[in-house]
């Protein structure tokens, strides 16, 4: 079998090998940023090299002091041109990752692990892969950022391996159950989804992009396939508002030239400073007036719950409140597109 890298856009593939390369070895591509830079891993020797195709220059990707006669993989690339893989160090007979970043390597070593691989990095520099501490037992994945290792796993989990993450933080892996059966997964916003095919076995997904579409590959009777996932997100959710937070009841003048302080209040699922489109905001009698004057820079728990909230103001008179209105209703958008809507209790005052 002889193994090319392909490049889908749009319905056109486009195959590529490393030069010079002859059967049975192949090349396969394993990451690839908006720059349309690539990067994977070519079979050199009975072995396997890491390289990086950038337009039409193909450079092979030497690690200091990886073993030669052992696979270097290079996994993941960011649109800073960062590049993320691993290798073997004979040295001290264990595998480590490494992050390529101009001309500086640097190794990528969970503390007290035996063994880590680094696959994925998104363009805020934050890496994800796996370790293991006893051989190929208990791997676990993990969240690099910045000098900061997170060991992440599926509960319940025998073995947590991490894939890829994009820009919102959302994190693609694989899992392996206690006897041994295979899931894929998606890690969003502290809760964990299975990604299984409805057909076929061995789901692995591969990489996610920041629309939350994600690829990756399966088994379907004995033979190997790709696919493309769609994320299925709901019309909109409901999300926690507090008019006027700091008590009630919230007396609003509609003929004030002030502004209506709204807290968006986060949930263990969702984090609204982070995940609010701001821009999206409107807020009113409906919901659909245009108002928002500006949202804080800095989050501040209003409820005590131990969770950050999102504060915006808007401006009292464009949000067109009507004598006899009990409720102000806010709408809008999380950063990925997903429609919010929340309300709360107003008493307009005066009322004539």
């Amino acid at each position: 079998m002889f193994g090319r890298g392909f490049v889908l856009g749009g319905n056109t593939f486009t195959t590529f090998d490393a030069p010079g390369i002859s059967w049975p070895e192949g090349t396969v591509a394993q990451g690839m940023n908006d720059n349309g830079q690539i990067v994977g891993s070519y079979g050199y020797g009975g072995g396997q090299r890491a390289f990086l195709l950038s337009g039409d220059i193909f450079t092979t990707i030497e690690v200091p002091n990886a073993d030669p006669s052992s696979p270097t993989y290079a996994t993941g690339i960011n649109n800073l041109g960062q590049i993320v893989g691993y290798y073997f160090d004979a040295a001290v007979w264990k595998g480590k990752g490494f992050l390529l970043s101009g001309d500086t390597f640097t190794t990528i070593e969970v503390p007290g692990a035996t063994n880590t691989e680094a696959h994925g990095i998104n363009h805020a520099g934050q890496v994800v892969g796996y370790y293991e501490t006893n051989g190929i037992a208990g791997r676990y994945g993990f969240l690099l950022s910045g000098n900061t290792f997170t060991t992440i796993e599926v509960p319940g989990a025998r073995d947590t391996e991490l894939y890829a993450i994009n820009n919102f933080g959302d994190i693609i892996g694989l899992y392996y159950t206690p006897n041994g059966n295979s899931h894929g997964f998606l890690f969003h916003a502290g809760t964990f989804t299975d990604i299984v095919m409805p057909y076929g076995w061995n789901t692995t997904p591969r990489g996610i992009n920041d629309s939350g579409e994600i690829v990756g590959n399966f088994n379907w009777q004995g033979t190997e396939h790709g696919f493309l996932a769609t994320p299925v997100v709901p019309t909109t959710i409901t999300v926690n508002i507090d008019i006027k937070p700091g008590g009630g009841p919230n007396n609003i003048n509609p003929k004030s030239n002030g502004k209506i302080q709204v807290a968006i209040l986060s949930t263990n699922g969702f984090d609204a400073p982070e995940m609010v489109d701001t821009e999206s905001l409107t807020f009113g009698r409906t919901g659909e007036e245009d108002s928002l004057a500006f949202c804080d820079h800095k989050p501040k728990d209003e409820n005590k719950d131990g969770l950050k909230d999102l504060i915006c103001h808007f401006n009292t008179q464009d949000a067109g409140f009507q004598c006899h209105d009990t409720l102000g209703i806010l709408k809008g958008k999380t950063i990925q597109g997903t429609y919010i809507e929340g309300s709360d209790s107003v008493r307009i005052n005066p009322c004539k």
